[in-house]
Formats: C-alpha cells, sequence, structure tokens
C-alpha cells in the first residue's frame, strides 16, 4: 500500500475532473458510515442528499485525501463568527442536521462539523495531512480568527460520579485533561473552551461535548504587516 498522502478540496477535485461528483458523494458516505456507524443514531450519519447539500453550499472548505486512488478521510467544515460559535447548542443545530446549511461565507472563523478517516489509514498520517493543508487554505490564508470543534468525551460515562466541569477542567497533567480525545486536540494545539450540554447523542460522552479552539497565529499579523484584508470564502 502506498503511504503517499494526497489531499485536495472537493471544488479543485471536480473542476480537476479527477473524480465524479457521484464518485465524491459516495466516497463521502461510505467513509463517514465506516467511521460513525453504530452505536451513533443514524440521523448523525451522511447521506447522499446530505452530502449534495454540502457540496452546493461550501465545497471550497470541503477536503479530502487519497492514498493511491482510494479516498481515505474526509474534512468538513463551515465559516461562522465567532460569536455565533460561542453560543453554540448543539452539533445538530451548529451544522444543519449535518448538511452545512448554516454556513456563512462571511463569517471570521471556522467551524469543524466532521474529520473522518478510515480505521486503516488513521496510523499513516492522514488526520493531520488533511487538517494541516484544509488549515492552512481555509483559516491562515483567507485570514479567519482560528477553528472551533466540538470534541467528545468518550471516558467521562467511566467517571460519572464526577462533575463534567471537574473531568475536563479540573485536574490536568502538563495542562492536559483527563479524556484522552480532548487531550488529543490539545496536542494539536486546541484549547478548551467551554462544555456544551445535550451536543450530540453519545452514550460514552453522557451526551456532552467540549468547545475547542486552535487559535490562527498568523491572523493579527497578516492584516497588521501584509495589509490583508479579513474576506469570506468564494464557497
Amino acid at each position: 500500500m502506498s503511504s503517499t498522502i494526497k489531499v485536495y478540496s472537493v471544488a479543485d477535485l471536480i473542476s480537476s475532473r479527477k473524480r465524479t461528483r457521484k464518485e465524491i458523494v459516495d466516497d463521502f458516505v461510505r467513509i463517514n458510515r465506516e467511521v460513525w456507524g453504530p452505536p451513533f443514531p443514524e440521523k448523525y450519519v451522511w447521506t447522499p442528499e446530505k452530502v449534495e447539500v454540502q457540496i452546493r453550499t461550501c465545497p471550497h472548505i470541503l477536503y479530502c485525501a487519497y492514498i493511491g486512488n482510494e479516498m481515505a478521510g474526509t474534512l468538513s467544515g463551515i465559516y461562522k463568527n465567532e460569536s455565533e460559535i460561542l453560543k453554540c447548542t448543539s452539533w445538530d443545530a451548529i451544522s444543519g442536521g449535518g448538511t452545512l446549511s448554516t454556513h456563512d461565507a462571511d463569517g471570521d472563523s471556522y467551524f469543524g462539523v466532521d474529520l473522518s478517516v478510515l480505521p486503516k489509514f488513521q496510523t499513516l498520517g492522514v488526520p493531520d495531512a488533511i487538517m494541516r493543508k484544509g488549515f492552512w487554505e481555509k483559516i491562515v490564508i483567507p485570514n479567519k480568527k482560528g477553528a472551533f470543534l466540538g470534541a467528545r468525551v468518550p471516558r467521562y460515562s467511566e467517571h460519572s460520579d464526577m462533575d463534567i466541569e471537574e473531568y475536563v477542567f479540573g485536574w490536568s497533567q502538563g495542562g492536559r485533561t483527563r479524556d484522552p480525545e480532548i487531550r488529543l486536540y490539545q496536542e494539536a494545539g486546541f484549547q478548551r473552551v467551554r462544555i456544551v450540554k445535550d451536543y450530540i447523542e453519545d452514550p460514552e460522552s453522557l451526551d456532552y461535548g467540549v468547545l475547542m479552539f486552535w487559535k490562527n497565529r498568523f491572523y493579527l499579523n497578516l492584516k497588521e504587516f501584509f495589509g490583508l484584508k479579513q474576506s469570506g470564502s468564494s464557497a
């Protein structure tokens, strides 16, 4: 198996005719369903209809990674204003039920709705490659404040006698939380922002999510030193 990873935005992939629109839709659905199948409720999983709406809404900020001729992972997100993201009540509400219909092309920040990588490719650097390219092209270059996401806390069900605030924020080792999934995002530069109750139907997390933020450290420098105007995507 070749481990060379190639990452494309969906808009570029379609315009280059490297893949047909149907092939892209089918692959997004296939990967998402393999990664987020049962016990997650069906309403959270991609369908061809949802992915079609995603592509119509913001193809420039949808990304996919290939190893050889096989799509190995996908990254889906939207632009929203930071003030709106901070009011997030659930994954369903902020993502438009997974359709990305809540995308605001002029939003000052990015919200990561989904990152799905096939298990057989997860140790080959696909998550890092797809996030690195997507964040550079759709956060750093267009001068967005940074990236938000709602993280699961899958070990919380094992510590349900503890308050969720204490579990996420109360204990740290080198500034890191108890939960291994939150720690993974911290290692990628994300900071904990707040707890979101009933973020997603997830028994392991007792339905909690943690809003996290990756700061674009180039944001002010680009604006001040290069005179770039903050602008929305053409998506």
